[in-house]
């Protein structure tokens, strides 16, 4: 059993924002293994692809989806090897794609949150990069702080960038959910 994780926020409001980023590319392998049909489970919305593979989008704030990823993991009894993750990241470009086993939590809240629920990091994530957010206050020109920037859409020729890049990871993600190999990678789109 393997189960792939797309963090967000739930609602229309934060649909298009850079923290959801990890709902579209959830998104995109689902319409690519033309998985239609959601149902709502232990918090969130739980798709089938096939035997053996779920694809999950906690529909609670990103900073708590653990709780909800550990309580499908449980149901299912899946090991967290079994288990690949996928979230934005403020702190590479957009279109590039870094594909890691382990690690901790960078400052993501919806890494920290699953981290704390499965007290592992031995589980597949996906980070996908939605924009520079430059790290040192005294640099930061003209960008609003953290939490506020990514809940803001991704400028066009950012979106495009971000786009292309998961529909590059598509495949290998659909190959992982398929057969349980994934490597570790970073992608880039050409621009």
């Amino acid at each position: 059993m393997r189960l792939l994780v797309g963090l967000g926020n739930p609602g229309l409001q934060y649909e298009k924002t850079r923290h959801n980023i990890g709902f579209a590319c959830v998104d995109r392998v689902a319409e690519r293994l033309g998985v239609t049909d959601w149902k709502e489970f232990r918090g969130g919305l739980l798709a089938t692809a096939a035997p053996g593979q779920l694809i999950f989008k906690p529909q609670q704030y990103m900073n708590s989806s653990g709780n909800f990823v550990r309580q499908v993991v449980d149901f299912y009894h899946i090991a967290v090897s079994d288990i690949c993750i996928m979230a934005d990241d403020v702190y590479i470009a957009p279109g590039s794609i870094r594909v890691r086993h382990g690690g901790g939590d960078g400052g993501h809240n919806g890494w920290k949150s699953v981290l704390e629920q499965l007290h592992s990091d031995s589980f597949w994530r996906i980070r996908i990069g939605v924009g520079i957010y430059e790290q040192h206050p005294h640099k930061r020109l003209h960008q609003p702080p953290l939490d506020e920037y990514v809940l803001q859409p991704l400028p066009a020729h950012e979106k495009k960038r971000v786009d292309e890049a998961i529909d590059k990871v598509a495949p290998n993600l659909i190959n992982w959910l398929e057969h349980g190999m994934l490597t570790e990678e970073t992608l880039h789109t050409d621009h």
